[in-house]
């Protein structure tokens, strides 16, 4: 459309989308233009560039870009102290006070966190064991052009779950092109790890006793079984899910027995 009269005209032209025959979708182009007038006397010019005009009569140049950024790569990590579930190897667990960290780069320059409806946003959910989800919003977010990193700090409110945890990612280039993958399947390339949330206790679920006592029964303690010199007594428990073995120093189970002031720690645990 051209509108204006007299010496003093403005031409515009939208953009259009891909719901129009000859649209302009997808494209990340420097943009020119021509422009053709004519005076009463029926003089005609045509600058067929903006080369062709004088340079201070313009102070910008135009660029089109409908193309939509994309992710380019996605790593993750968790600062937890625990270790590798033999069963879940790609995945990275967190428990309370753990912070899970989201990093990934993008295929152009995005809009940073100083834009407070442009600004990238990351969420992190998972399923709440009955219907429906929770859902948390990344406690930080940091931009530096191509690259975005997302934390969350896992908080007493999010105890009592054991799931895995999918994300949300959305962000906007330069143009105001919007991104968006609603979950971790979405997404463009072939991800290594998961993360998932347990912030249930490990729970006993029986506990058998026995010695290697030669005697017999005290009819005075008929639920007791008794010990004595180089007697040997054994617990063994089962628990609900798996614990961390005896080859790690620190979370390794750990069993001591006990009476009045005197502690005795287990000989052996396996």
């Amino acid at each position: 459309t051209v509108t204006g009269s007299n010496d003093n005209f403005t031409a515009t032209y939208r953009v259009q989308g891909g719901s129009f025959p000859s649209n302009d979708i997808s494209l990340q182009r420097d943009l020119d233009y021509r422009i053709t007038i004519h005076d009463p006397a029926g003089n005609r010019k045509q600058y067929i560039s903006s080369a062709g005009l004088l340079s201070d009569t313009i102070g910008k140049r135009f660029r089109i870009d409908t193309t939509r950024p994309s992710i380019k790569t996605v790593d993750m990590s968790t600062d937890n102290q625990g270790v590798t579930d033999p069963d879940r190897s790609t995945i990275l667990i967190v428990r309370d006070n753990d912070t899970l960290t989201l990093a990934f780069s993008t295929d152009e320059r995005i809009i940073g966190t100083d834009h407070i409806s442009l600004k990238p946003q990351v969420e992190f959910y998972w399923d709440n064991g009955t219907s429906g989800q929770i859902r948390r919003s990344a406690d930080n977010i940091t931009v530096d052009n191509t690259s975005v990193t997302a934390t969350y700090r896992i908080k007493a409110s999010d105890s009592g779950f054991e799931a895995d945890i999918d994300y949300r990612i959305r962000f906007h280039d330069p143009a105001g092109n919007s991104r968006e993958y609603d979950n971790s399947s979405a997404m463009p390339i072939v991800l290594s790890n998961r993360f998932r949330i347990d912030t249930i206790l490990p729970k006993i679920t029986t506990v058998d006793l026995s010695t290697s006592n030669q005697g017999i029964s005290d009819i005075d303690n008929s639920t007791k079984l008794l010990v004595l010199d180089n007697d040997t007594l054994s617990i063994r428990f089962n628990t609900h899910e798996r614990v961390i073995g005896t080859d790690n120093i620190s979370h390794g189970p750990q069993v001591v027995f006990f009476w009045d002031n005197q502690i005795r720690t287990a000989d052996s645990i396996t």
